[in-house]
């Protein structure tokens, strides 16, 4: 599960002898990847750790302190060295929550980390040698960001470690706030592992264990209620909709999936009462973490898991996606909406409803989601089946007067042999139709999550003809959607098909002739995906979502909408959670 390197990279044997990737295959770098891998001997996906010399590695949801580098700590003033909190300026360390990682070779491993009190992300290097530091191509991309989006963020700064709190909770008690106040409809993003009989962070091999998800679990607040526990003590009990962020999960997700598993867990009332059970007092001088209760499909079959952070998305996870979207346009030279569903600081589950995102952001020209398949539904993801439904709502609202610049079509493709039906909604920017118009198979019948056409059995000459067409027709595609050639042919190259290396390069040769052609016809207008390609829909489309609205308090306060913005001034605003019991 990888993305091609934005630019080659020279692989030593030397540099490739200082890293263990204890993988079943050698990567060759830099390329994004999962922090995770299934081991065939635990019949389970295993956290993937990048090893350094002092610890065993750094597990996803692991809380980073980090501190000025240029600072010495003087002796009995500790706080010398630690740099203020984005919401308040007390002098406490930054904590930052590890969300994603990548490999470099020749430079080691870069981490992506989010602040849980900013949602501001920050890409330290994390050296062969465990060292943290700033990349130097880190701060274009980051500055453009702030001058040009008006982000928030504190400027990019170097680094370094304190390595005695790498596994600790960073900040327990705000997590604690932060669930605390959450209001029906609002989204989290939270990392758990199983409970440790030992909790001790000069122990590496504590965390030598399997988490059921190793890139965390998104969280969509159902229900929240005051209620008495076992012990005769009140607690808040917030009950969650919960996503997997893991990519085999994603991709396996039903409906079903989506009605029945939930995660629940226990805050103690401010004020008052207890938290969870795991919070209470123990014989350990660490502050124990959080318990959340995870149930997939059977009730019966839940699973105990301390949380060790929490990462609030934003006001509304469709405010959360678009921050995201621009702030990570042009970083190291490519636009956010260049994904490849893995190696991304987005969590998986949104990655769907980014890429529709994409296309009313006028970044890319078309999208693709697929609602009909035997195996394969779009709809159960986040936001996916809101936005498709907005965009017609919005469009059968257009006029002359109140324009709208996307549209929408449905492509069906039945396959012969079984009579299997796939439908998939392309959503478009209108001016883009002529590529519409290009995608094949010809007829209207591409789909988002297939590659056509489908191979016929009938004999083996049929059957090859039509796995070399799937090749031709992916290249043709990719490159009227606007994907760069790197992309496409890893993709050609690592399908899972039965034809050899030297066919997938003749499609992928016999591609590009047919593109040439067709991008030299003179009405035809090649297009490259990214921010300024066509122009935005209006943030009325945004601010109307049935997701947003009721929301507009804590937007304004976050600064996504201004003071005379009033989306929802028909419906009732919901106060915040106070200790008396009053949910929203």
């Amino acid at each position: 599960l990888m993305v091609p390197p934005l630019s080659p990279t020279q692989c030593t044997d030397e540099a490739k002898a200082k890293v263990d990737m204890k993988l079943p295959k050698t990567l060759k770098g830099p390329y994004l990847c999962q922090f995770s891998y299934f081991d065939p001997n635990f019949q389970n996906w295993v956290p993937f750790k990048p090893a350094t010399d002092s610890e065993a590695g750094l597990w996803f949801g692991s809380t980073l302190k980090l501190f000025k580098e240029e600072e010495e700590e003087e002796e009995g003033d500790p706080s010398s060295t630690q740099i203020s909190s984005y919401y308040d300026n007390e002098n406490i360390p930054k904590s930052v929550v590890v969300v994603s990682a990548e490999h470099i070779y020749d430079v080691g491993w870069r981490l992506t980390c989010i602040d849980p009190r900013s949602n501001g992300n920050y890409y330290p290097i994390l050296s062969l040698q465990g060292d943290l530091s700033m990349p130097d191509d880190y701060n274009e991309g980051f500055l453009h960001a702030i001058k040009e989006l008006g982000h928030k963020s504190a400027p990019p700064q170097p680094y370094v470690l304190s390595k005695e709190e790498r596994f600790l909770n960073g900040d327990l008690e705000h997590d604690k706030q932060v669930l605390r106040q959450l209001r029906r409809g609002q989204w989290l993003w939270i990392f758990a592992y199983p409970p440790l009989p030992t909790y001790t962070p000069s122990d590496s091999k504590a965390y030598a264990y399997v988490a059921p998800e190793p890139k965390g679990m998104v969280l969509k607040l159902r229900q929240r209620d005051v209620i008495m526990n076992d012990n005769g003590e009140q607690t808040l009990r917030l009950v969650f909709e919960w996503h997997s962020t893991d990519r085999g999960r994603v991709l396996h997700r039903r409906r079903i999936d989506t009605t029945v598993s939930i995660v629940t867990i226990d805050v103690g009332v401010e004020g008052g009462g207890v938290d969870s059970p795991s919070s209470s007092s123990s014989s350990s001088s660490l502050p124990s973490p959080l318990k959340c209760s995870l149930t997939r499909r059977n009730g019966s079959e839940a699973q105990q898991l301390d949380v060790i952070s929490v990462i609030p998305m934003n006001a509304t996870a469709m405010d959360y996606v678009l921050e995201w979207l621009r702030m990570h346009e042009g970083m190291y030279g490519i636009s956010s909406c260049f994904m490849y569903h893995s190696g991304t600081s987005l969590p998986e589950p949104f990655v769907y409803a980014a890429e529709i995102a994409c296309v009313l952001l006028g970044a890319k020209p078309i999208g693709m989601v697929q609602f009909t398949s035997p195996s394969d539904d779009e709809t159960v993801y986040p936001l996916v089946d809101e936005l498709c439904q907005h965009i017609v709502a919005f469009q059968a609202l257009a006029t002359e007067a109140n324009p709208f610049p996307v549209d929408w079509e449905v492509f069906k493709y039945t396959y012969p042999e079984t009579g299997a039906d796939h439908e998939t909604l392309i959503v478009y920017q209108k001016k883009r139709r002529y590529l519409v118009d290009a995608l094949r198979p010809r007829g209207n019948v591409a789909q988002a999550l297939h590659i056509l056409p489908f191979p016929r059995n009938s004999n083996e000459e049929d059957r090859v003809s039509d796995l070399k067409e799937q090749l031709f027709l992916s290249y043709w595609n990719g490159k009227v959607l606007g994907y760069p050639d790197n992309m496409i042919e890893v993709y050609i190259q690592g399908f899972n098909t039965d034809l050899g290396v030297a066919d997938r390069s003749e499609q992928i040769y016999r591609g590009k002739q047919a593109v040439l052609k067709l991008f030299a016809e003179p009405d035809f207008e090649p297009v490259t995906i990214g921010m300024g390609l066509d122009p935005p829909v209006d943030p009325r489309f945004w601010n109307s979502l049935p997701s947003v609205r009721g929301f507009s308090d804590l937007r304004r306060r976050a600064g996504i909408i201004g003071a005379a913005d009033d989306e929802d001034s028909d419906e009732q605003s919901c106060t915040d959670y106070d200790a008396s019991g009053g949910s929203c």
